[in-house]
């Protein structure tokens, strides 16, 4: 399918590039503040394993024209809506830095089967990360004043246009995707997060210097079943974090859920011949 866009909701538009293998086991990327779902070389990995790879590109990021949710969860109801109209009706969810907040949002839907996050960011929402963020919650910020920050703050002072696909799709609509993370994620981001009913991992680096483990180590005291794996590294994120992460946890993962389907599918050819 490559790349497309995609109207899961009258109206409402997403940019989706749809690889690899078409029939392989579905994982569905939530990119980064700085990201481009054109960006295939960074999930050969999953690609090379046969899996089949969703990125979507969040509102205003690329192709994705601006849209402002009420709320974090709306993401959830959004990319269920496309998942089920794809006639997708099991996947795998990837997180990757801040995409790890969308990543919890769709967590909750039908479908999903286990949710793996790589160099994360907290729960904002939590009372606790509230209290120990170095830097006090801006409610008086408006999305306008989040688009000025992000480019005078987020986007390197050197960039140009065609440096790199990742740039060129994050200041896109003057910077609203990255405006829209920072502004929606310290705002409630109307579900609990002990009710994420899979199994989340997250993966992070002991000595991360953008986010400090202790952050996900809060935030994962709040996802019944997580599982939070410490890295003896000083990087915040690679693509080799992201291959060590499919060759110590997802490829575990989908061959557990191969073979539950290979024994389900068993039991009902045995019920269909008695």
């Amino acid at each position: 399918m490559a790349f497309s866009v995609v109207e899961p909701y009258p109206n409402i538009h997403l940019a989706m590039n749809d690889f690899g293998n078409p029939d392989g086991p579905v994982i569905v990327v939530n990119h980064d503040t700085i990201a481009s779902i054109r960006e295939e070389e960074l999930f050969s990995v999953l690609v090379e394993n046969g899996m089949r790879v969703i990125a979507l590109a969040r509102p205003g990021y690329g192709a994705s024209p601006p849209l402002l949710f009420r709320s974090i969860a709306q993401w959830g109801h959004l990319t269920h809506l496309l998942l089920s109209g794809m006639g997708i009706r099991k996947y795998f969810i990837l997180g990757i830095s801040a995409g790890s907040t969308y990543a919890l949002s769709m967590s909750k839907n039908i479908g999903a089967i286990r949710t793996f996050i790589v160099s994360g960011y907290p729960a904002f929402c939590l009372r606790e990360i509230k209290k120990t963020w170095p830097e006090p919650y801006d409610y008086q910020k408006t999305l306008r004043d989040w688009m000025v920050y992000a480019k005078r703050n987020i986007i390197p002072a050197d960039f140009y246009p065609g440096k790199s696909a990742a740039l060129d799709d994050s200041v896109q609509n003057h910077c609203f995707g990255i405006a829209s993370d920072l502004f929606l994620r310290i705002r409630s981001w109307d579900f609990d997060l002990l009710d994420i009913p899979v199994q989340v991992d997250l993966v992070h680096s002991f000595y991360d210097p953008v986010i400090s483990y202790h952050f996900m180590t809060q935030t994962s005291s709040y996802l019944l079943g997580s599982k939070l794996h410490l890295l003896d590294s000083r990087e915040h994120f690679t693509k080799q974090m992201l291959d060590d992460l499919y060759r110590d946890f997802i490829h575990e993962a989908v061959e557990y859920e191969k073979a539950y389907d290979a024994k389900y599918a068993m039991q009902m050819k045995n019920v269909k011949k008695d």
